[in-house]
C-alpha cells in the first residue's frame, strides 16, 4: 500500500460493522425441550401432590392440629407409616444398590480389554467402593423427603 492510499484510507470515516456471531451448539442437543418435558412431568406427578398435602395440613388451625394429633387412629398411623415407609425404602435401596453394582461389574467385564492394562484388584475394589458410597448417598437424599412427609398429620 502506497503512502497516498494510506492517506486516503485515513481520511475515510470508519463505519462500525456488526458481526453476526454464530450460535454455539449446546453440548446436549434438545436440552430446552427435554428439560421442559421433565419439569412438566415432575410437577404433575410429584410437586403438585406434595404441595397439596402441605397446603391441606396448613389449613388446620393450631387447636385443630393439636386435637388431631392425639387421636388413636393418628397415633396408630404414626407407628405404622414410618415403619412401612422405612422398610419399603430399605428394600428399594438394597435392590437399587444391587442392580447398580451389577451394572458396573457387567460394564467392567464387557470393556475388559480397555481396562486390563491399567487395572489392579486394589483399584477395582476402590472404584466399586466409590460407586457404592455415591449410590448410597444419592438414594438417601432421594428418599429423605418421602420419609419426612410421612410424618405429617392428615386427618
Amino acid at each position: 500500500m502506497s503512502i497516498s492510499q494510506q492517506a486516503a484510507a485515513a481520511e475515510k470515516p470508519s463505519v462500525a460493522v456488526r458481526v453476526k456471531r454464530k450460535k454455539t451448539k449446546s453440548v446436549i442437543p434438545g436440552f430446552g425441550l427435554s428439560f421442559g418435558v421433565t419439569v412438566s412431568i415432575m410437577s404433575l406427578v410429584v410437586i403438585i401432590p406434595l404441595c397439596s398435602l402441605i397446603v391441606y395440613s396448613s389449613e388446620l388451625t393450631l387447636a385443630q392440629f393439636w386435637d388431631t394429633v392425639p387421636r388413636p387412629r393418628i397415633i396408630a398411623s404414626y407407628k405404622v407409616s414410618p415403619l412401612t415407609a422405612f422398610s419399603a425404602s430399605l428394600i428399594n435401596m438394597v435392590t437399587a444398590l444391587v442392580v447398580y453394582m451389577l451394572s458396573r461389574v457387567v460394564f467392567f467385564l464387557v470393556n475388559w480389554s480397555t481396562f486390563a492394562p491399567y487395572m489392579s484388584w486394589k483399584l477395582a475394589g476402590s472404584m466399586l467402593h466409590g460407586g457404592l458410597v455415591f449410590d448410597t448417598s444419592a438414594l438417601l437424599y432421594i428418599n429423605a423427603l418421602y420419609l419426612a412427609l410421612t410424618l405429617l398429620p392428615v386427618p
